[in-house]
């Protein structure tokens, strides 16, 4: 059903065409309305909440006895119609995550997709009503009064979405520390191979006495993992219970998904083509000792984890540009996997910062624009988390996703003593990145 799984804003008057000649039925995620109902929308926007979210096509005319569409000619575009739409919203509690647009105008009317995610935070209310409204997928009655067990599971729904989140957290960090324990077997094993050759060459020279503090493998010189500060990004559906794809299928679509900027590289990048079960992996290390791991998994979960400790004259940074670019890049790469995989819904996820000593500096460099010495702060905790809590139509959005980067960027600022990062740095920064909505 193209209308369920298309981005709202890219569906036209001409595919609602199509979707009504296919003679799709109101359902628990359908459901179609001839004009703006004078008693609005909230009913609706609480029942695909409580339910599995759906679209409302305003501008269709259903049969009442069968649910199917009977004429499909759109409706006058009076200017107003998403204001009201986004009134109609208002009335549920906790206001629901939805998206309302309009769609290219024919014969002066439009259609107007209304897509409501499936909540985060049920039940969700009217106000001023209550009773906790549900699909039923019922043709007589397609909205309906929750029953006292239908309201048991709703509660129950928040915990278990929040348990499968945290199961696939669990197993992800998991494979890192797998991932980490096989790089270091892999680093050791290949000091003591340049080992052995350059004790053959030593002998070769006659030398039986080798000074092994000439000896220089190349390789990182201390064990992997000791010396980062690792800034870990997590985000998947509000309740990852159906797989969106396969392992397999994810590697070799990975070069369709990705997502670059011009000095942060690509995530996913080519290299996350190690299928472990359930999803894909990949594992790099430096040979200064930096890390950098990439996990998708089949129900959604987005991973993306890299070191972000620079050490200059000794002097342990981190800058928080490289943070800005990882949360970035990682908002845009979801963005591509949600929608090649036809997920739409709210999405949850957190950015963690650990690792941090007590003398890590913090550098609030942004784009080019260095700040004062004395301007710089100092670390105060040795781990910092900040949660994230969106949906796939900000994500899909350029500017909205802009305005959630910069949201989550000043929480960031604000959190190691810093003022918020201005407007006009951050989107010189985008800029830099290839980024930029705004002309430069």
């Amino acid at each position: 059903m193209i209308i369920l799984n298309k981005n709202p804003e890219e569906i036209t008057f001409e595919d609602v065409e199509e979707f009504c000649k296919e003679n799709h039925i109101e359902g628990i995620q359908l459901d179609y309305k001839k004009s703006l109902p004078r008693k609005g929308l909230a009913k609706h926007f609480a029942s695909f909440s409580n339910t599995r979210g759906g679209v409302i096509i305003i501008g269709v005319e259903e049969d009442p006895k069968t649910g199917s569409p009977l004429k499909w000619e759109g409706i006058e575009d009076s200017g107003k119609l998403i204001d009201t739409i986004h009134q109609y919203a208002s009335n549920v509690e906790p206001i629901p995550r939805y998206v309302a647009v309009k769609t290219n105008e024919k014969k002066s009317k439009v259609f107007i997709i209304v897509r409501i995610f499936e909540g985060g935070h049920p039940p969700y209310y009217v106000q001023n009503d209550s009773n906790i409204w549900v699909r039923t997928g019922n043709i007589s009655s397609i909205i309906d009064i929750a029953s006292p067990d239908t309201v048991e599971l709703m509660f129950g729904k928040r915990d278990e979405a929040e348990l499968a989140r945290s199961r696939y957290v669990r197993i992800a960090k998991d494979v890192y520390q797998a991932g980490l324990a096989r790089s270091e077997r892999e680093r050791l094993k290949d000091i003591a191979i340049k080992k052995e050759g350059y004790a053959r060459e030593q002998n070769r020279k006659g030398i039986t006495e080798i000074d092994w503090a000439k000896f220089k493998s190349g390789y990182y010189g201390k064990k992997l993992g000791s010396e980062v500060i690792m800034c870990t990004i997590t985000i998947q559906p509000f309740y990852p219970r159906l797989a969106l794809s396969n392992p397999t299928e994810i590697k070799g679509k990975v070069p369709e998904i990705r997502v670059r900027g011009n000095h942060c590289g690509d995530f996913p990048s080519l290299s996350c083509n190690e299928t472990i079960p359930e999803g894909v992996m990949s594992f790099k290390y430096g040979y200064d000792g930096s890390i950098h791991c990439e996990q998708i998994y089949s129900k959604g979960l987005i991973y993306n984890s890299a070191d972000v400790l620079r050490i200059n004259d000794g002097i342990h940074r981190v800058f928080l540009s490289g943070i800005a670019r990882l949360l970035y890049i990682t908002l845009f790469g979801a963005s591509s996997f949600f929608s090649h995989f036809k997920y739409q819904g709210t999405v949850i996820g957190e950015i963690e910062l650990s690792g941090l000593k007590e003398d890590t500096v913090i550098d609030n460099v942004l784009a080019h624009n260095r700040v004062f010495d004395w301007d710089i702060k100092t670390n105060l905790l040795n781990e910092y988390s900040w949660d994230l809590i969106t949906d796939t139509a900000i994500l899909n959005s350029q500017e909205e996703l802009r305005r959630l980067f910069i949201e989550k960027l000043n929480e960031i600022f604000v959190s190691f003593n810093y003022a918020p990062s201005n407007e006009s740095e951050v989107e010189k920064f985008l800029q830099e990145e290839g980024w930029s909505t705004k002309d430069s």
